[in-house]
């Protein structure tokens, strides 16, 4: 499937311009694989907090949660720069997209479901803990074909921060019809459009009733959807994101002092909302700050560079490394559940950390790589006739 834009888009003076291949695709985003390392750790430390015997306390751990939110506003950034050209030069595939982001996400996402299953019901066979009273055989269908997270369960289920995945793959499934608007529309009634989707939808969840989203300690709100219908909650974050590249793109690089006065107040803001309880208004923030980091002049230290490339999987490995690490934290100590003290924080998350870069290492990139290198065997050296299937170009695909 190849989704062409309609031919205003190249032509209308009141468009936010052409998108050229040259000079977009190849802007440093450097700044944008830090903020993903950013908010690796944060979702680490909010689910690692209610683990230790005194929690680390403030706004910033407890608000933990929205770093997902951050998650997909970058994700939508991150998919526009990369493909937004292909749209406008009329080359997207959309079957070639899909197998990426599939060879990108599922083979992490695959291993730690099996080793979630593992862990929860060979520990409890073990006699190390009990198992989880859902049905296994539904939670893993459910879970291996990514439904998770589109209201077919009751609860978060085995390797429990997959429900975003079930959420991310429905936002690139839309992409292109997303992304559509962005090639159309003029800048300001793009981001006028994106800020009244995401509000109503803002709204629309917050008045419905409670049986269709069951509320949590956090109250009934779009930030809390996991794995009750959370694709509502990934589809206008993954749309501002997109519109905060498409917008930006072309825009001249703001100067340093410029880029750390702005980064401030945004950060300033984002804080504010934290202290204030403003999910809604957290989101629009992140949204400017991913914006910032796209046209602003900053060079993250190589470390965060490097945590950001491996933290999809840092992600998808720390509730296991919770589920394991802590219950034999509380063993080897003689704790109670869940007061493990907090010295063992640095080791938590170094733990975490090694656990994530394994990981990355020996299934993230080796299984991405794997499916998206053409192997263009003949059959007959297996002694059957006739040409074998191929695969798709790894050239096709934008890294």
């Amino acid at each position: 499937m190849t989704i062409s834009p309609a031919s205003e888009f190249s032509n209308s003076s009141q468009g936010a311009g052409p998108l050229r291949s040259t000079g977009h695709l190849h802007q440093d985003i450097s700044a944008w694989t830090a903020l993903r390392a950013f908010a690796c750790v944060w979702v680490v430390l909010f689910h690692f907090d209610q683990r230790f015997e005194t929690s680390l306390g403030g706004a910033f751990v407890a608000n933990g949660y929205l770093a997902v939110d951050l998650f997909f506003v970058l994700s939508g950034a991150v998919i526009f720069h990369v493909y937004g050209a292909a749209l406008a030069d009329k080359r997207f595939s959309w079957r070639l997209f899909l197998w990426k982001r599939f060879a990108r996400l599922y083979p992490v996402h695959f291993v730690t479901l099996i080793a979630a299953v593992a862990i929860l019901y060979g520990g409890a066979a073990a006699g190390l803990g009990q198992a989880p009273e859902y049905y296994l055989g539904t939670v893993l269908v459910a879970n291996l074909f990514a439904l998770h997270g589109f209201g077919v369960l009751e609860e978060l289920t085995l390797n429990y921060p997959s429900w975003s995945i079930s959420a991310e793959i429905a936002a690139y499934a839309l992409f292109p019809v997303l992304a559509y608007p962005c090639l159309v529309w003029p800048r300001k009634v793009l981001v006028r459009a994106g800020v009244a989707v995401f509000l109503a939808i803002i709204i629309a969840v917050e008045l419905a009733p409670e049986h269709i989203f069951p509320s949590n300690p956090r109250g009934q709100k779009l930030t809390s959807l996991t794995y009750n219908f959370s694709f509502l909650r990934v589809l206008p974050e993954f749309l501002l994101g997109l519109i905060v590249c498409r917008c930006l793109s072309g825009v001249g690089r703001l100067s340093s002092r410029t880029s750390m006065l702005a980064l401030g107040v945004i950060i300033g803001g984002m804080m504010l909302c934290l202290l204030t309880g403003q999910d809604w208004a957290f989101v629009l923030a992140g949204a400017a700050l991913v914006g910032l980091l796209f046209i602003g002049q900053f060079q993250p230290p190589s470390w965060m560079i490097f945590l950001g490339t491996i933290s999809y999987s840092v992600y998808m490995v720390h509730a296991l490394v919770a589920i394991t690490l802590f219950k034999g934290i509380e063993r080897v100590g003689g704790y109670p559940d869940n007061a493990v003290p907090l010295f063992w924080w640095p080791l938590t998350i170094a733990i975490t950390l090694g656990a994530g870069y394994l990981m990355w290492r020996f299934v993230e990139e080796p299984m991405r790589q794997y499916l998206t290198t053409p192997r263009r065997t003949t059959a007959s050296k297996h002694g059957r006739g006739g040409p074998a299937p191929e695969y798709p170009r790894a050239d096709a695909f934008p890294r």
